[in-house]
C-alpha cells in the first residue's frame, strides 16, 4: 500500500474514532448526571467540582462533534453521520430511513469522511 493511501486510511479511521466518540460522551454526561445527583451533601463539593468539569469536558466534546458535522456542505453526508454517528443508527436503519441501497449510503459515507475536519488535535496524523 503507498504511503498516501496508508495515509488516507489511518487519518479516515481516527475520524470515525472522533465520531464514534459522541455516543461514549453523551453516555458519561448521563452518568454524571446520576453521580450528581446522588452526591448532594455539602462535603462532597469536591467530588461534584470535580463532576461538573467532567460533565462539561463532555458536553463540550459532544458540541463540537455536531458543529463538525454541520460544516459539511453536503446535506446527505450530514444527514449520514449524525444519523450513524449521533443516533447510534445500523446502517440497515439508515438506508431504509433515506430509501438508498447499502452501497450508496457507504459512497456517501466515505465521502463525508473525506470532507469531514475535525477540530481535535488528536485526529492529526504526524508525518
Amino acid at each position: 500500500m503507498c504511503k498516501n493511501c496508508e495515509y488516507k486510511r489511518k487519518l479516515g479511521e481516527l475520524k470515525k474514532e472522533r465520531l464514534r466518540s459522541y455516543l461514549i460522551n453523551k453516555s458519561m454526561q448521563e452518568r454524571i448526571e446520576a453521580e450528581l445527583k446522588e452526591c448532594k451533601d455539602a462535603e462532597k463539593d469536591d467530588i461534584n467540582d470535580r463532576l461538573r468539569k467532567q460533565r462539561e469536558s463532555c458536553r463540550k466534546t459532544c458540541m463540537n462533534i455536531i458543529m463538525e458535522i454541520e460544516r459539511l456542505r453536503n446535506e446527505d453526508e450530514k444527514n449520514v453521520l449524525f444519523n450513524r454517528y449521533i443516533l447510534g443508527k445500523k446502517w440497515e436503519e439508515i438506508c431504509v430511513q433515506f430509501s438508498m441501497s447499502w452501497r450508496n449510503i457507504h459512497y456517501i459515507h466515505k465521502r463525508a469522511l473525506e470532507n469531514y475536519r475535525c477540530d481535535n488535535k488528536k485526529t492529526r496524523i504526524p508525518d
